[in-house]
């Protein structure tokens, strides 16, 4: 297309030094409150805190992880733990955000962990793929944080169930940013 941009030549205001200085201290003053948002914020990349009341198990609970590796990138899809009924997918903050993630979530399931936004989706598709089509694996719970860009980790397992060809059912899990006593829970894909 053309016409798209014109150049328009005008008077500018003269510069204000002391306008600009006072316009970023209000910014500073904003950024620093506990949940500013911009209008253009990203919820992924906001940074945000908030009190944790200095709340401590009284018990300590022991690790429910059955296996090594975790990240998706360096498992083997022929390891012997995938020969489980269950498959846990983890969006790598999830174990961090949620409290009782080896409780509630682990168990005798096999786990992978990854990244949705930052990691190889594509190398993820192929290797999920072939774990599903080579195992035992009936059941996907997709364990992903409540951030947008978290969703892809939900598109990934029904894609690759999808590919194996295989009938497995994937329920998801949204872990809220701020402390979440229960997950929302929710049923996945066409493959319920």
């Amino acid at each position: 297309p053309t016409g798209a941009l014109k150049v328009v030549e005008r008077e500018a205001d003269e510069f204000d030094e002391i306008a600009v200085e006072t316009y970023l201290a209000k910014k500073e003053e904003s950024i620093s409150e506990k949940e500013s948002i911009l209008p253009c914020w990203c919820p992924t990349a906001a940074a945000r805190t908030w009190e944790t009341k200095g709340e401590k198990p009284s018990i300590e609970a022991p690790s429910q992880l059955s296996h090594w590796p975790v990240k998706l990138n360096l498992v083997s899809p022929g390891a012997l733990y995938f020969d489980r009924d269950e498959l846990v997918m983890a969006a790598d903050c999830t174990p961090f955000a949620y409290g009782n993630f080896h409780q509630d979530f682990l168990g005798d399931k096999a786990l992978i962990t990854g990244c949705p936004k930052f990691d190889d989706q594509e190398y993820y598709l192929e290797k999920l793929t072939e774990i599903l089509t080579h195992s035992k694996i009936k059941k996907i719970t997709v364990v992903r944080m409540e951030v947008p860009c978290c969703s892809g980790w939900l598109t990934l397992a029904q894609q690759a169930v999808a590919k194996s060809g295989k009938e497995i059912v994937i329920e998801e899990k949204v872990i809220g940013i701020r402390r979440q006593k229960n997950p929302l829970s929710r049923k996945g894909g066409n493959h319920e």
